[in-house]
């Protein structure tokens, strides 16, 4: 394992449906919501804490990069 992972303590995912990664989240690795509000969930793996961020207030997180669009299927 790369050493750095290991040293991460936040990162931050933009999501399109908040709910739905929510429950992924919750129900699939079974994460406790450590806090919540309208645009975002934040969930904790061990020492990792994974904010789940409406894509909607990523242009502020991100400016002045663009902010990608959803994959394509068969791209990537």
């Amino acid at each position: 394992m790369i050493k750095a992972l290991s040293e991460l303590e936040v990162i931050t995912l933009f999501v399109e449906d908040l709910a739905a990664s929510r429950a992924f989240y919750q129900d699939v690795f079974g994460l406790e919501v450590v806090y919540a509000d309208e645009v975002s969930t934040v969930v904790q793996l061990n020492n990792l804490m994974i904010n789940l961020l409406q894509v909607s207030q990523a242009d502020e997180l991100v400016t002045p990069v663009a902010v990608a669009g959803p994959a394509r299927p068969g791209c990537c």
